[in-house]
């Protein structure tokens, strides 16, 4: 129910029971526009709250799915496979200086 709804039931209530009546529950009637007010403003906030989260949420999948298409998962494993099936060979220093004890090229 919106506010001018309800300002609008409330107003009809007055008009029915007469302005003597009206004025002694009109505390009562403050009471609950004052909260009928609140809870609108609540519901507004919580309304753009979960649309900003919505949006967000969107962005972060589109982000997301952009670097798992960048990302290629199936090299990876093949990459370290022919790492291990290289065996490690000493170092020789005979094979990094010449007969005469200089670099080699």
């Amino acid at each position: 129910m919106t506010n001018e709804e309800f300002q609008n039931q409330m107003k009809d209530i007055q008009d029915k029971i007469g302005e003597e009546n009206s004025a002694l529950i009109m505390d009562n009637i403050g009471l609950l526009i004052t909260d009928n007010l609140n809870m609108n403003d609540s519901l507004k906030q919580k309304d753009t709250e979960i649309a900003n989260q919505k949006a967000r949420n969107e962005s972060l999948l589109q982000v997301n799915g952009n670097l798992l298409q960048q990302v290629s998962v199936a090299e990876e494993p093949k990459k370290r496979q022919e790492q291990k099936e290289e065996p490690k060979k000493a170092f020789d220093f005979r094979e990094a200086f010449d007969e005469y004890g200089n670099f080699r090229k």
